[in-house]
């Protein structure tokens, strides 16, 4: 599973879930732009989109979202394996905004 952003190449390859040997949930992997691929027969294929939207309906409901909007000189700091985090809409012309990303 080969990727192209942003003129660079990516070999990735991420569950939307993944489970414990319980079969809990132990991670959610949310990433448009690298969720391209879905291993499952076509008659089944309505039935997940159907899901994910259920699911992101429950993400994005006000007593799960926690909202913060950051200041000049404010910085983040999350890991993603603990944090299910998104970020909103940005009006490029209000100002400047600079986003780095970095993985340990």
């Amino acid at each position: 599973n080969t990727n192209k952003i942003f003129g660079l190449f990516f070999n990735l390859f991420f569950f939307f879930l993944s489970l414990d040997e319980a079969g809990d949930i132990m991670t959610v992997n949310i990433n448009n732009m690298l969720r391209d691929f879905i291993n499952l027969a076509p008659a089944d294929v309505a039935g997940w989109y159907e899901a994910l939207y259920v699911f992101w309906d429950i993400l994005n409901h006000p007593q799960n979202v926690i909202s913060y909007k950051l200041k000049p000189g404010d910085i983040i700091v999350l890991d993603n394996m603990r944090v299910l985090h998104g970020r909103k809409e940005f009006n490029s012309t209000s100002g400047k905004r600079l986003l780095e990303g970095c993985y340990w």
